[in-house]
C-alpha cells in the first residue's frame, strides 16, 4: 500500500523478521537506522508530536499495537457447554421418555407427565446456573487481565517531553526511552544506548543474554526483556506486525475452536462420507497443519507462553543459573531421587487431583501443590478427573437401578405373578430417573465450583488489600506458606531516602553539610557525580496543587491499580510546596542533598545530555555500582563513580583534602575511614553510598578511540574519594507487628538484602526479624556461598541444610544467592514437613527466585516488568503488611474448600446411601429423583457460594500452617463427617422403617407405586434438606470450635443464602404437589422437621468435645522455629522440668561430640554472627525450649 512514508509496514516486519548478518545486510540496504528514523517522518530528538490526527494516521498505516484477544463465548454457548454433560443429556432422555409414556400408556395421563417435565425444568436451571456461573468467571478473569495490562507503562518521547504511556497508545515512529527491567511492547531498532544487554529467550530459546549496539545488532523485539542499561529505540513495528504479534496470530488461528454447529455439521459429513465408502474425514486441524507448516517447536513452546503488550517470558537468568550450578553427586537413593524430582514432574494444574492427594495424604512436589490454576490445561485435566471421580457416582447409580428393576421384577412378576402392564415400564423408567439422580449427587461436581468461586472472591477482595493477583494459585498456596524471603528497601521500608549523614573530603557532616566547610572544587565534581552520574528520570519534581477532595472519595481497586503507576514513593519538601521523589529513590535522596545545598542539578545536566556521555557501567546487583565517563572541556576525560562503600572504598588510592588538594589514601586511612564512618552509619540503619572520580588526561591524536573503556576493571580503578553519604529509610510502622503476627503464625521471615552486613542487621533487629534470644544466624552473600559448598565449589544439600534453619538475614546478596537459598530450601528434606517458600522482589535479576518461589511477590511501585511477569501477586503498595493480609486469604481459601468438602461429603454419602439401602429394604427410593435435583443444587451451587465467601478473620493467623503432604481432611474433619453421617443415616431410617407408625401416617413404601405421593416420604424429604440447611453451620468450622455462629452476622451471603434455602423448601413441600411429588405436611410435622434439623447443631457440639487431638497420629514437624521447642501448654511442672533436662543433656553430649570430630566448618569463619543467650533459657518465648550451643573461639557472639 502506498503511504507517505518512507517504508510500508510490511518491509519493516520483514526486517525485524531477519537475524545475525542478515538482518544487518537488509538494513544497510534500506539506508541504516538514520534513514529509517527520516523515512518515518520523526524527529530522534524530540519524538513525535502529540497530534491525534497524526498518531492517527499512523495507526492506519502500520497498525495499533493492540491484538485482539478472543471474544468472550456468548450466554448460550456456555448453556451448550453445561448442557453437553452426559450424564444432563441421560437424564434429559429419561425425562422426555417418561413424559412420552405418563402421556400414552399411564392410567394418570393428566399428572403422571409432570415429574418428567418438572426434571426437564429442574436440568434448566442447572444448566442456566452453570452457565451463570462460568459467564461471571470469565468477565471476572477478563476484567483482570484488562486490570494488568493497564498496569504496564512506557516512556516515549513526545513533543521533547517523556510521556509514560500505556503499550496501546505506542505508534509505528515513536522514540521510545528504554531502561533496566523493561519489557518492550514493540518491535524497534536502537538508536542510542549504553552497556544494553537483552534477555530474548522467550522468542528465540537464547538463554544468553544478547549485547546489542547501534551497529552491531539494533534489533529489539516486543516481549524481550532489558537485563542491562538502557537507551533509547524507534518503533518499527506493532501490535500484529510485530515478532511476538505474529507468533500469537499464528497460534491463535491453529487454537481456534469450532463452533457448536460448526462441530455438528463436520460430523454429519463424516457420517455421510463414511456411509458412501469414503476414507473418514480428517480432523480440521490436521487439515489445517497440512495446509500450513506449523513454526518450530521452540516457538511453539515459546508462543505458548507469550501474552499480548507484555507477555509473561522465560525468566531472564534463570537457566544460566540452573546450568552453570553444580551439585555435589547424590550419595544415596533418596538424595538422588531429591535431587532430580523437584525439577522433573509437569505440574498439576487440576483443583480436584490436588483436593484428592490432599485427602489421601498422597506427598507430590512443589509444582502440584501450585495446582490451582484454571488455565487451559487445568480445564482438559479437570474433564479426565471427572471421569474418573465419576466412576464412584456411576457404580453407585446402576446399583440403585438394578436393585430397584430387580426387587420390583421380583416381587410383581415372580412373587404376585401378574402380567405385564403399561404401568409397569412407566415405573422401570422411573427407576432408571432415580439411579441417574443419584449419580448425579454422588457426583462432587461442586467442588471445583466452590475452589472457583472461592478464588475468584478473595482474588477481587485481596485486591482491596493491595494484592493483585496473577496466578490464581498463589491464593490459596499463600495460606500455607512457611518461609518468607524479603526485601528490605520498600517492603519492610518506607522506600522514603533522605541523607541524613555525610562524610565530605574528610570532614563528618550531619543532616545538612556546611557549604563553607566543603572546598569549592570537590563540591563541583560532587555535585556532577551526584547530578549526571544517575538515571535522568530520576528527578525531584513540585507537587501541582489539585483538588484532593474527589481523589480522597475514591479508594477502590483504581485508585490501587493507580499506585503502581507511581515511578516513585516519597513525598519531600521543596521551596514552600511539597515535591515527589520521581524515579530511583536512592538517587533522589542524594538530589535531595544537592537541594539542600542551593544547587540546580537539571543546569548540570543540561551541560552534560546523555549524548555525549563516553561510557556507562549501569548498575547492576553484580556491580553494586555505576560509573559514567563523560568529556572535559579541556580535554581529556572524567570518570563518576558511586556504589556501594566497601566497593568503591577498597578502588580508591586518593583523597581530596580540605582545601582541594589530593593527597594518598593509605591502608590506616581505609581502615579509619571504615571504623569510623562507614560502621556507625551501617549500624545506624543507615545505606551507606561512597563517591569518587577519575580524571583522565587527554591524549591528542588518539581521542577516545585509545582507551580501551570497556575494560572495566581498569577504568573504575585509582579512583579519588569524594564522599560518604549515609541515607536513611525508615522502618515501616506496621511492619514489626506484621512480623510478630507471621512468628506467631508459624511463618519464618527471613531478609535478604543488597545492604551491608550492618545495616542488614540493624534493621532487622527493628522488625523483630533477629531476636536476641535466639540463635539467629547473619551473614554475607560471599560468605553463605563459601560455606555451601565443597572443594570443588558444588553446591552441597546437606551444608545448606545445616545454615538455612537459623539464617534470618542475608546481607551483600547477590540474585545468584537469592535463588540458590530459594531453590534450596524448597528441595530440602531435613525436616519431614517441607517448605513452602514466598519470595519478594523489585528488580529484574530478582525474577529467577521470583519464579522458583511457590509464591513470588512483585514490588507494584519500585518492581520492574520483568520482576512483575516473573510474579504471582503483585503488591501495589510495596508493603509487607499486605503480604500478611495475602497470607490471611490464602488460609481463608483453604478453609473455605475444606468448609465446603466436609458438608459436601456429608450430603454426598447420606442421600446415595439413603437411596440405595432403601432401595434394597423397601424397594424404592423416600427421595424422589426431582427432590434430589433439588439437594443437588443446595450442595453445589448455593453451599459453595455460602460457604466460600466468607471473610478472613484475625484468628486465621493464630495457628501454623499446614504445609505440603498434610491431608485435606484432617482428624477434625473425619470426626465431623463420621459423627453428622452416622447421626443424620440413624434419623432418617428409622423415620423411613418407623415414621409412618411415630407420627401416624401413610406408609410411603406401601403406596404401591414407585411415583405416589405420601406425606411419609415428604416428611423424609424435609428432615433430610432442614438437615442440611443446620449442618451447612456446623460445616463453617473446621477446627472443632464450639461457637459455629462466631462471625455469621458479617457473612451477609451465607444468611441470604440460607433463609433462601428455607424460603423455598417451604414453597416446594407445601405446593409443589404433584410437580415436586411433595404432599402438605402439617404444623406439627413441620415442627418435627425443623427441631429435627436442628438437632444437628447439638450433634455438632457433641461432635466439637471429641478429644481428636489426643488419638495416635504422625508427629507435626513443621520447621516454623529453627529451635526445638515443646508445647507446655498442657504440661504439667514436673514433665517440665524433666524435658528440659533431657534436652540440656542431648545438647552437651552434641558439644562433645563436635569437639571430639572437629569443629564444623560452619562453625570456624568468624563472619558468622549468631544471636544467642547460653543461659537464657528462662527468658526465652513460653513455647519454645532454646538450646544454647557452644560457640568456639573466632565466633562473634552478639548479645
Amino acid at each position: 500500500m502506498a503511504t507517505t512514508f518512507g517504508y510500508t509496514k510490511d518491509e519493516l516486519s520483514q526486517l525485524m523478521t531477519l537475524r545475525k548478518k542478515d538482518a544487518l545486510d537488509r538494513l544497510q540496504e534500506m539506508g541504516g537506522t538514520d534513514a529509517i528514523v527520516r523515512g518515518l517522518q520523526t524527529n530522534p530528538t524530540t519524538g513525535l508530536s502529540d497530534s491525534e490526527a497524526e498518531l492517527e494516521g499512523r495507526r492506519t498505516v502500520y497498525g495499533r499495537n493492540h491484538i485482539e484477544s478472543d471474544p468472550p463465548k456468548w450466554f448460550i454457548a456456555l448453556a451448550l457447554d453445561a448442557l453437553s454433560d452426559k450424564v444432563l443429556l441421560i437424564l434429559i432422555g429419561a425425562a422426555i421418555l417418561e413424559i412420552i409414556l405418563g402421556l400414552t400408556v399411564s392410567q394418570h395421563k393428566d399428572t403422571a407427565w409432570v415429574e418428567g417435565a418438572a426434571i426437564l425444568v429442574a436440568v434448566l436451571v442447572v444448566v442456566l446456573v452453570t452457565a451463570f456461573n462460568d459467564w461471571t468467571k470469565e468477565r471476572q478473569f477478563r476484567g483482570l487481565q484488562t486490570k494488568l495490562e493497564s498496569t504496564q507503562r512506557f516512556s516515549v518521547l513526545r513533543n521533547g517531553e517523556i510521556k509514560e504511556l500505556q503499550p496501546a497508545e505506542i505508534v509505528v515512529g515513536d522514540i521510545a526511552k528504554f531502561k533496566y527491567g523493561n519489557n518492550f511492547p514493540c518491535d524497534g531498532l536502537i538508536i542510542s544506548g549504553f552497556d544494553v544487554a537483552i534477555n530474548e529467550s522467550a522468542l528465540t530459546g537464547e538463554s544468553m543474554l544478547i549485547k546489542k549496539t547501534p551497529e552491531s545488532d539494533p534489533f529489539l523485539l516486543a516481549g524481550t526483556q532489558v537485563m542491562e542499561g538502557g537507551g533509547t529505540m524507534i518503533v518499527t513495528a506493532v501490535g500484529e506486525n510485530s515478532q511476538q504479534g505474529i507468533i500469537l496470530m499464528l497460534l491463535a488461528d491453529q487454537d481456534k475452536e469450532e463452533g457448536f454447529f460448526e462441530g455438528i455439521w463436520n460430523k454429519v459429513k463424516s457420517v455421510y462420507r463414511m456411509c458412501r465408502g469414503d476414507q473418514p474425514a480428517p480432523d480440521p486441524e490436521a487439515g489445517k497443519s497440512g495446509s500450513a507448516s506449523p513454526p518450530p517447536k521452540e516457538l511453539q513452546d515459546t508462543a505458548a507462553d507469550a501474552q499480548p503488550q507484555g507477555a509473561s517470558a522465560q525468566v531472564a537468568g534463570e537457566e544460566d543459573i540452573v546450568k552453570t550450578e553444580e551439585y555435589e553427586p547424590a550419595t544415596n537413593k533418596e538424595e538422588e531421587e531429591h535431587d532430580r524430582g523437584d525439577h522433573s514432574h509437569p505440574p498439576s494444574t487440576n483443583p480436584l487431583l490436588r483436593c484428592w492427594h490432599r485427602i489421601t495424604g498422597k506427598d507430590h512436589d512443589e509444582e502440584t501443590y501450585k495446582g490451582l490454576k484454571q488455565d487451559e490445561e487445568g480445564e482438559k485435566s479437570k474433564q479426565e478427573d471427572k471421569k474418573e471421580g465419576g466412576k464412584v457416582g456411576m457404580a453407585a447409580g446402576v446399583l440403585c437401578i438394578v436393585i430397584l428393576m430387580l426387587k420390583f421384577s421380583i416381587q410383581q412378576f415372580a412373587i404376585i405373578g401378574r402380567a405385564w402392564g403399561s404401568e409397569d415400564a412407566t415405573t422401570l423408567l422411573n427407576f432408571f430417573v432415580i439411579g441417574i439422580t443419584v449419580l448425579v449427587v454422588a457426583v462432587p461436581e461442586g467442588l471445583p465450583l466452590a475452589i472457583t468461586i472461592a478464588l475468584a472472591y478473595s482474588v477481587k477482595k485481596m485486591l482491596k488489600d493491595n494484592n493483585l493477583v496473577r496466578h490464581l494459585h498463589a491464593c490459596e498456596t499463600m495460606g500455607n506458606a512457611t518461609t518468607i524471603c524479603s526485601d528490605k528497601t520498600g517492603t519492610l521500608t518506607m522506600n522514603r531516602m533522605t541523607v541524613v549523614e555525610s562524610y565530605i573530603g574528610t570532614v563528618k557532616f550531619g543532616d545538612a553539610p556546611e557549604l563553607s566547610r566543603i572546598p569549592k572544587l570537590l563540591l563541583d565534581i560532587l555535585s556532577l557525580n551526584i547530578a549526571v552520574n544517575s538515571s535522568y528520570s530520576s528527578k525531584i519534581v513540585e507537587q501541582e496543587e489539585k483538588n484532593n477532595s474527589q481523589e480522597e472519595s475514591s479508594n477502590g481497586c483504581l485508585q490501587k491499580l493507580k499506585s503502581l503507576l507511581n515511578l516513585g514513593g516519597d513525598d519531600v519538601v521543596l521551596g514552600k510546596g511539597l515535591a515527589n521523589q520521581v524515579g530511583n529513590v536512592t538517587e533522589c535522596a542524594m538530589l535531595g542533598l544537592l537541594l539542600k545545598l542551593e544547587i540546580d542539578y537539571e543546569a548540570l545536566r543540561a551541560q552534560h545530555p546523555t549524548e555525549t556521555f563516553v561510557k556507562v557501567f549501569t548498575f547492576n546487583s553484580a556491580r553494586k555500582s555505576m560509573s559514567t565517563i563523560i568529556p572535559l572541556d579541556g580535554g581529556g576525560y572524567r570518570l563518576l563513580t558511586k556504589g556501594a562503600s566497601e566497593i568503591i572504598l577498597s578502588k580508591c588510592t586518593q583523597i581530596m583534602g580540605n582545601e582541594g588538594e589530593i593527597m594518598p589514601l593509605t591502608e590506616e586511612d581505609h581502615k579509619r575511614i571504615n571504623s569510623t564512618v562507614v560502621h556507625p552509619m551501617a549500624q545506624g540503619a543507615l545505606r551507606t553510598i561512597c563517591l569518587a572520580y577519575r580524571d583522565f588526561p587527554a591524549n591528542p591524536g588518539a581521542g577516545v578511540a585509545s582507551m580501551n573503556w570497556d575494560d572495566e576493571s581498569e577504568v573504575v580503578s585509582s579512583l579519588t574519594f569524594l564522599a560518604i553519604v549515609g541515607i536513611q529509610d525508615p522502618v515501616r510502622p506496621e511492619v514489626p507487628a506484621c512480623i510478630k503476627q507471621c512468628q506467631d503464625a508459624g511463618i519464618v521471615v527471613r531478609m535478604v538484602t543488597g545492604d551491608n552486613l550492618d545495616t542488614a542487621k540493624a534493621i532487622a533487629e527493628k522488625c523483630g526479624i533477629i531476636q536476641r534470644d535466639r540463635m539467629h544466624v547473619v551473614m554475607e552473600g560471599k560468605e553463605f556461598n563459601k560455606k555451601i559448598r565443597n572443594d570443588k565449589g558444588q553446591l552441597v544439600q546437606s551444608k545448606i541444610d545445616a545454615i538455612w534453619p537459623k539464617l534470618r538475614v542475608l546481607a551483600r546478596s547477590s540474585p545468584k544467592d537469592k535463588y540458590t537459598l530459594v531453590d534450596r530450601i524448597i528441595n530440602s528434606r531435613s525436616h519431614p514437613q517441607r517448605q513452602v517458600v514466598a519470595v519478594t522482589g523489585d528488580g529484574t535479576n530478582d525474577a529467577p527466585a521470583l519464579k522458583r518461589a511457590d509464591i513470588g511477590f512483585a514490588m507494584g511501585i519500585a518492581g520492574t516488568d520483568v520482576a512483575k511477569e516473573a510474579c504471582d501477586i503483585i503488591l501495589t503498595d510495596d508493603n509487607f503488611a499486605s503480604i500478611v493480609k495475602a497470607v490471611m486469604w490464602g488460609r481463608n481459601i483453604y478453609d473455605a474448600i475444606s468448609k465446603f468438602l466436609q458438608f459436601q461429603l456429608t450430603v454426598n454419602v447420606v442421600a446415595v446411601t439413603l437411596a440405595l439401602i432403601s432401595a434394597i429394604s423397601i424397594g424404592d427410593s423416600p427421595i424422589r429423583a426431582i427432590q434430589l435435583l433439588w439437594v443437588n443444587m443446595i450442595m453445589d451451587t448455593f453451599a459453595s457460594l455460602a460457604l466460600a465467601t466468607e471473610s478472613p478473620s484475625p484468628e486465621l493467623l493464630k495457628r501454623k500452617p499446614y504445609g505440603r503432604n498434610k491431608p485435606l481432611i484432617s482428624p477434625r474433619m473425619w470426626a465431623f463427617l463420621i459423627g453428622h453421617i452416622s447421626y443424620q443415616l440413624i434419623v432418617l431410617f428409622v423415620l423411613v422403617y418407623a415414621g409412618a407408625t411415630l407420627f401416624d401416617i401413610d406408609n410411603g413404601a406401601e403406596s404401591g407405586a414407585a411415583e405416589a405421593i405420601s406425606e411419609h416420604f415428604t416428611l423424609i424429604f424435609n428432615v433430610f434438606v432442614f438437615m442440611q440447611i443446620f449442618n451447612e453451620i456446623n460445616a463453617r468450622k473446621i477446627h472443632g470450635e464450639r461457637n459455629v455462629f462466631q462471625g455469621l452476622h458479617r457473612s451477609y451471603t451465607f444468611l441470604i443464602i440460607v433463609v433462601g434455602q428455607v424460603v423455598c423448601q417451604v414453597i416446594l413441600v407445601q405446593f409443589g404437589s404433584i410437580v415436586v411429588r411433595t404432599s402438605g405436611l402439617t404444623l406439627d410435622l413441620w415442627l418435627w422437621s425443623i427441631f429435627l434439623g436442628s438437632s444437628e447443631l447439638v450433634v455438632g457440639q457433641i461432635i466439637a468435645m471429641i478429644p481428636v487431638e489426643r488419638l495416635p497420629k504422625r508427629k507435626d514437624t513443621s520447621p516454623q522455629d529453627d529451635s526445638d521447642f515443646v508445647d507446655f501448654e498442657n504440661l504439667t511442672r514436673a514433665r517440665i522440668l524433666w524435658i528440659k533436662n533431657l534436652t540440656r543433656l542431648r545438647a552437651q553430649i552434641q558439644v562433645i561430640n563436635a569437639f571430639r570430630s572437629g569443629v564444623s566448618p560452619a562453625m570456624r569463619s568468624g563472619s558468622l554472627s549468631l544471636h544467642s543467650t547460653p543461659r537464657s533459657s528462662r527468658h526465652a518465648h513460653p513455647n519454645t525450649l532454646n538450646i544454647a550451643a557452644a560457640t568456639p573461639a573466632g565466633v562473634e557472639t552478639s548479645v
